[in-house]
């Protein structure tokens, strides 16, 4: 349902391969498991970007 949602948002196509990312690594509980720091590090995307893409990501995961 999230990767639907990210997908029908208006996120650029290039920061989408980083929302797939990101939630890939959104736990059960809506936990993010690992750090941007290292998520930024594992991907060679650089963390600010990471966060950006984070911040869009967020509003989706919290309930109505």
């Amino acid at each position: 349902m999230l990767i639907t949602q990210v997908r029908e948002s208006a996120l650029p196509e290039d920061q989408r391969p980083i929302a797939e990312m990101l939630i890939g690594n959104i736990d059960d509980y809506g936990y993010l498991k690992a750090s941007v720091e290292e998520l930024a590090a594992s991907t060679g995307v650089p963390a600010d970007q990471v966060l950006s893409v984070l911040k869009v990501i967020q509003p989706l995961t919290r309930p109505a």
